[in-house]
């Protein structure tokens, strides 16, 4: 099932994928693998100068009632010791006043 998000009332634009794969190739290619991703989720790696690479889920999440607003978390790849990088990044009197690990 495609979506069209806010646009799919638009019958113009839900004939876009129909009329892609005719015009390129590589998008054609593309299409018919059906690889798709779960909506507002992926891997981000940011490399930090101090702690070194740090691994997250970044998910966005939406607001139906404000359609401009994206919440973003990046929540620490278990399976990595990023957690641990970012605690390490946080100091005692960081922690003192308010800064803190939430999860």
């Amino acid at each position: 099932m495609l979506r069209l998000g806010r646009r799919g009332a638009d019958p113009r634009f839900a004939q876009i994928p129909d009329r892609l794969p005719v015009s390129s190739e590589h998008f054609a290619e593309l299409w018919n693998r059906h690889e798709v991703q779960a909506p507002g989720s992926s891997l981000k790696v940011y490399m930090h100068p101090q702690v070194g690479e740090l691994h997250f889920e970044s998910t966005q999440l939406r607001v139906p009632e404000w359609p401009d607003l994206t919440i973003v978390m990046h929540t620490p790849l278990a399976e990595t010791d990023t957690r641990q990088r970012l605690e390490a990044l946080v100091s005692e009197h960081e922690r003192r006043h308010g800064l803190r690990v939430v999860a």
